[in-house]
């Protein structure tokens, strides 16, 4: 009987440990469109052309509410500064990056996945042909500057409803490889073109079982 009574109460905690992993990974990437504004509280820092240095639990937040804010510790770069200020009239989180021997400025803004132009945050540049040439990626569009020397590189991408612009002094290759990567962070994130969904149990327990299931 104890050992009857031990094997039910080893099926409730590893129910308990599913269910509890189901909610938080199905909550992590459960996420409508980012509208392209900052979340609440943020907003009143752009009247005026206005810009607020962002603090680690802003970037919490930011990430939240659906903003990448990617993390470039896998590449060797760490974040010196960041910033929620405007660019192209726009919202745009503007982070200034750093490894031990180069620099990387990376603007991120959300115009929605149906913009029909993409701005370089960085230059104020419209991304054109002539002033561009496109590179494929790991799946991923880059946009790169002409303009770029082998000691700077400017590339603009588009992830969902995200567009990112990377400035940096190094190579276009060097460059394109950490492009790539704040590619897959953004994937990996979130799913920003799928409908907002309930925040129930049941709604988190789905999404991550049909994820494991291989399911879009």
């Amino acid at each position: 009987m104890r050992f009857l009574r031990t094997l039910v109460l080893l099926g409730l905690l590893a129910g308990v440990v599913v269910v509890g992993a189901a909610w938080y990974l199905g909550g992590q990437r459960s996420s409508g469109a980012v509208t392209g504004g900052p979340v609440a509280g943020m907003d009143a820092s752009l009247a005026d052309g206005g810009s607020r240095r962002l603090t680690s639990d802003d970037v919490d937040h930011l990430r939240a509410a659906g903003w990448t804010c990617p993390d470039l510790n896998t590449v060797g770069y760490w974040i010196e500064s960041a910033e929620l200020t405007e660019r192209g009239g726009a919202p745009a989180v503007v982070a200034d990056l750093r490894s031990t021997a180069h620099t990387v400025t990376l603007v991120e803004q959300h115009p929605g996945s149906t913009a029909s132009t993409m701005v370089d945050g960085a230059t104020g540049r419209t991304v054109s042909t002539a002033a561009f040439r496109q590179v494929s990626r790991n799946g991923t569009e880059l946009w790169v500057a002409r303009s770029g020397t082998p000691a700077t590189s400017d590339v603009v991408f588009r992830v969902a409803d995200a567009v990112y612009s990377l400035r940096s002094d190094t190579s276009t290759a060097d460059a394109m490889k950490v492009a790539s990567v704040i590619a897959a962070a953004d994937k990996a994130q979130v799913d920003r073109s799928a409908p907002a969904a309930g925040d129930g149990v049941l709604d988190r327990v789905a999404r991550v079982l049909s994820r494991m299931a291989g399911q879009p």
